[in-house]
């Protein structure tokens, strides 16, 4: 007769697998993974942990940027049911999957349903991640005094523990972007700087400190360090495969059309558009539609289409930066019409985006 394995080691085996991804340990996460998956089709029967494995197996798909990966909403209801911690990693999860699809307000409603069963987690580092992902998401939502709070949160547990340094430099390169967008300049760039020093050794979050440095050149449009900062992610180890390199390609794409660089920006600029259709990634294929028909075939109906697609996708943040784009685009041109209607309707956006974020925060 086969021996089934005890419910209880295939649970710490999840647990496991889970302080991985939280850790960003992606090999180990890999490497669990794969045991568990192997143990729960030889555990003795366990509602719970068998539960507890399909959210385990949906944040790792997440981590993966497999966004395809779906969690059944009649499973949900039946795991809440059964457990009040089962619960509030069945909102936590799916709030990350509506905010890896840009979906910040849905994100944030189910944190805040999440947040109400946090006192049932006992593992502060994974208190930690919920801070932090929630103070993400309301700096998607301009949110920045409640998005300050929660990341300062994030960070005074992952600073206690060397093994969460990749963690830190997350949650410190999420305050360098507030102050950035606060416009305070200076106080961002000695952030910034001062990240880039302690994140050498660290390939994947450096990459990301570039980029967001690079966005914050971007703010002040000024291209030509944005473009240093962008080809310096690119240079880093294992960024450039990732979804984040497609973003980072499409940046420098979007960079050398507005330096007016065709000839590099063409490639890159069909390479992103490929990537994105093949990850459908509405963002990055409806950035580089409008980028395509504002600088190569100008075309502003199809700018506008791809604008209304963002808005209605409720890709508000994405659709500001866009319009606040287009806008310095037609300032270039002397049409300060044009010019201030796009500033306008990213102001509009934005006053939407921050009501809607009032609304959840109630």
């Amino acid at each position: 007769m086969k021996t089934l394995i005890p419910a209880e080691e295939v649970g710490v085996q999840c647990v496991d697998w889970y302080r991985c991804i939280v850790a960003q340990n992606y090999v180990d996460a890999d490497a669990l993974r794969l045991k568990a998956k192997k143990s729960i089709q030889n555990m003795q029967p366990d509602d719970k942990v068998i539960a507890f494995y399909s959210l385990v197996e949906y944040r790792h798909n997440l981590m993966r940027k497999n966004l395809d990966s779906q969690l059944d909403e009649k499973k949900l209801e039946e795991i809440g049911q059964m457990d009040p911690l089962l619960m509030f990693y069945s909102y936590f999860m799916s709030g990350l999957g509506e905010f890896y699809k840009a979906h910040y307000k849905a994100a944030i409603r189910l944190y805040i349903k999440a947040e109400s069963l946090l006192e049932h987690v006992a593992d502060p580092f994974e208190k930690a991640e919920f801070f932090q992902r929630i103070g993400e998401g309301y700096y998607r939502i301009y949110q920045y005094t409640f998005a300050e709070s929660y990341i300062e949160r994030a960070l005074d547990i992952f600073m206690v523990e060397p093994d969460y340094k990749e963690k830190e430099l997350d949650n410190r390169h999420l305050l360098a972007a507030i102050t950035s967008e606060r416009n305070l300049e200076q106080k961002a760039e000695e952030q910034y700087v001062n990240l880039i020093k302690e994140a050498e050794g660290y390939p994947l979050p450096l990459a990301l400190i570039y980029q967001s440095f690079a966005f914050h050149y971007l703010r002040k449009n000024n291209q030509n360090q944005a473009k240093e900062y962008i080809m310096r992610a690119l240079d880093s180890p294992g960024h450039s495969s990732t979804i984040n390199g497609m973003k980072s390609k499409g940046e420098l794409a979007f960079i050398h059309l507005r330096m007016g660089k065709m000839g590099q920006a063409l490639p890159l600029l069909e390479e992103v558009e490929s990537e994105a259709d093949k990850v459908c990634d509405i963002e990055y294929r409806l950035r580089c539609l409008i980028n395509r028909h504002l600088y190569v075939e100008f075309n502003q109906d199809k700018v506008d289409e791809g604008i209304n697609q963002m808005v209605e996708a409720e890709l508000y943040f994405d659709a500001i930066e866009v319009c606040q784009d287009v806008s310095r685009f037609y300032e270039s041109q002397e049409d300060h019409v044009k010019a201030l209607h796009y500033m306008k309707r990213a102001f509009h956006l934005k006053g939407f985006q921050f009501t809607i974020g009032g609304e959840v925060a109630e």
